[in-house]
């Protein structure tokens, strides 16, 4: 769903689109179309939408401290090896 502010109405006259329509008192997340009405969704509606996105905060954050895990392990990797070979000196 797009929100458009502010637009030249005859260019979206095609029946797609709804015109100056009565906007719910809620965040955008929880719009739905209902017939050619914008309307709020139910609670429980409102929680499938909150679950979708904390599993995908949940996801992001799991994947991000994997990566800082490899990032850690193939930093002391590389700094052990570079030691062995002579090229840096033990702290």
């Amino acid at each position: 769903m797009q929100y458009r502010k502010s637009v030249h109405t005859p260019d979206f006259m095609d029946g797609n689109w709804l015109i100056n329509p009565v906007l719910p008192e809620c965040d955008k997340k929880y719009w739905k179309i209902v017939k050619d009405e914008l309307k709020e969704m139910t609670k429980a509606e409102q929680k499938i939408v909150d679950d979708a996105e904390k599993a995908k905060k949940d996801k992001a954050d799991k994947k991000s401290s994997r990566e800082q895990l490899i990032q850690g392990r193939m930093y002391k990797i590389a700094e052990d090896q570079l030691i062995a070979e002579g090229i840096i000196e033990a702290e």
